[in-house]
């Protein structure tokens, strides 16, 4: 992790250096870079320019070789990717994007604090995400005040979660995960509003936000 607070997605970007005919390479473009929308900058087979302007600890002799950076200096890199590794991939860029509360969210079902969330004073229109993978996950006119202390809506868009049985600290609760990633969000009640019935009560540390005004809110 690089810091306790989330930054910029500007100053980050992922390189991807791939060679033709290789399966490994294609197995990751399917898996992954295909169907991918995150808020910080991909490249693929960066040109000799922008390799000109980073700093990169060792060169690239290995494909697929993904090199993650911030403000120009190499992170970190994963080699290879063989078939059922995005998880671990996206994992590994979740290391360098989150924050270390988020990333405990994300992956050791952490819950933040009640009442802790800049989202539930926040009413701008737009579309909640992943913040790994940019997928969206809920239309802000789907959250609701619950009082809960936590984020809370009453649909999600189609196919982005899935839902799994948690028996943890003596309940029996639906947990709510992203499709996109694998993430852990929250967990899923049946206490809400009409017409749904249903309450997604999600940790807001582990929710990207794109407002309605970028064009891309839009279109779900």
């Amino acid at each position: 992790m690089i810091s306790e607070v989330q930054r910029s997605m500007r100053d980050f970007e992922l390189l991807v250096f791939t060679a033709p005919e290789n399966e490994s390479c294609r197995l990751l473009a399917e898996e992954i870079l295909d169907q991918w929308n995150p808020e910080f900058g991909v490249i693929i087979n960066p040109d000799a320019r922008l390799m000109t302007a980073l700093s990169l600890a060792n060169p690239v002799i290995d494909y697929p070789t993904s090199v993650f950076t911030s403000k120009k200096e190499e992170c970190g890199r994963y080699r290879g990717f063989k078939e059922g590794d995005w998880f671990d991939y996206l994992r590994w860029i979740a290391g360098y994007i989150l924050s270390k509360p988020a990333f405990n969210i994300a992956y050791s079902q952490d819950t933040e604090p009640r009442f802790s969330s800049p989202l539930l004073e926040d009413h701008s229109a737009g579309l909640y995400t992943d913040p790994i993978t940019g997928s969206p996950l809920f239309l802000s006119h789907w959250k609701f005040e619950s009082s809960s202390g936590w984020p809370s809506f009453v649909d999600a868009v189609e196919g982005a979660l899935s839902f799994h049985q948690d028996n943890s600290l003596g309940m029996r609760r639906v947990e709510v995960r992203s499709t996109s990633s694998g993430i852990h969000l929250g967990h899923l009640f049946d206490d809400g509003p009409p017409p749904t019935g249903r309450r997604f009560c999600i940790n807001g540390a582990v929710l990207g936000f794109l407002p309605e005004e970028s064009g891309d809110a839009g279109n779900f």
